[in-house]
């Protein structure tokens, strides 16, 4: 939990938010911006800076510039790592003696953590870390930011399906998800798989699952044709594609014993893997951007026509 979190704390001298997922930075901010100057008038006590041109003298005169009609003063440099490879030396004597009513607060992408000023920020203040989880940890990530920032209870399984059909390229698009859907739960203290299911778009599960069976059944122009419904239907469906088919080659396997599904029946095990495999493969292929969304699906829809 970060001291931002932590409202019944004195706001600290200094906040470094560091790494390059947007939406943790802008998400932390908020709360440090909200802890120290509140909800109302926040304009009246927030100055901020590009980094890149931000003068030092500048940024250290409205730290100590006494704040109009609140408490405190919060300077913000953002892209703030060239002003921190400049003025490192500067910033570790500022700490020394920081003001007592202006709170800087750092956004860069590296914080090198064997460096003075690294180990003098903890005496003082808090360097918050905001990278993207990597894909294992998403779930129980997920689960944390459900019950601490939106006050909803959300089983692994249940935010491992969120994650499936959303996809991992996006924390902003998931955390966004889970605010949809704690408005659609309304006083239920749960979202459940049921809530994933009908808000995220049961619909465009059904299509999928057909493109996964019409593909097995070897009948390209269906595939490709559920495969184009989805895109008309679903306007983040680029983002989603890869992560929908990996669920709901996973949900076959979890159905493998029931005989649910007509592809259920067709493969065994091991084909299934091998698809998951060649899907990975495909993501693999769109992050590095060697190819697009649309033409990855399509060849791997081809291929599994005709395989």
């Amino acid at each position: 939990m970060v001291a931002a979190d932590n409202a019944s704390a004195a706001p600290a001298s200094i906040y470094v938010l560091h790494g390059k997922d947007d939406y943790l930075q802008r998400m932390h901010l908020q709360q440090v911006v909200r802890r120290v100057v509140g909800e109302d008038d926040q304009h009246m006590a927030l100055t901020q800076f590009d980094g890149p041109e931000a003068s030092l003298a500048d940024v250290l005169d409205e730290l100590r510039t006494l704040p109009l009609l609140a408490e405190r003063r919060v300077v913000i440099v953002r892209q703030a790592d060239p002003f921190i490879k400049t003025h490192r030396a500067a910033l570790e004597r500022y700490l020394a003696a920081p003001s007592p009513t202006g709170v800087l607060v750092l956004l860069c992408d590296s914080w090198p953590s064997n460096t003075r000023l690294a180990r003098r920020v903890p005496q003082v203040g808090e360097a918050i870390e905001c990278e993207t989880p990597p894909r294992r940890r998403l779930a129980s990530w997920l689960v944390d930011h459900t019950a601490r920032h939106v006050g909803k209870k959300l089983q692994p399984a249940t935010a491992q399906k969120l994650v499936d059909l959303i996809g991992d390229d996006s924390l902003g698009k998931l955390c966004s998800e889970i605010d949809k859907l704690a408005t659609y739960v309304g006083d239920a203290t749960h979202i459940t798989d049921n809530d994933v299911e009908n808000l995220v778009g049961h619909h465009r599960q059904e299509k999928v699952f057909g493109i996964i069976d019409a593909a097995e059944r070897r009948d390209l122009s269906q595939a490709l044709e559920l495969w184009q419904q989805v895109l008309a239907t679903d306007r983040d469906a680029p983002y989603r594609a890869i992560g929908g088919l990996a669920w709901a080659l996973r949900r076959l396997i979890d159905q493998r014993g029931h005989q649910s599904r007509g592809a259920a029946k067709r493969l065994n095990p091991a084909q299934l893997m091998e698809h998951l495999a060649r899907l990975a493969e495909a993501d693999h292929t769109i992050k590095t951007g060697t190819g697009t969304v649309q033409s990855v699906v399509e060849r791997f829809i081809v291929e599994l026509c005709t395989r």
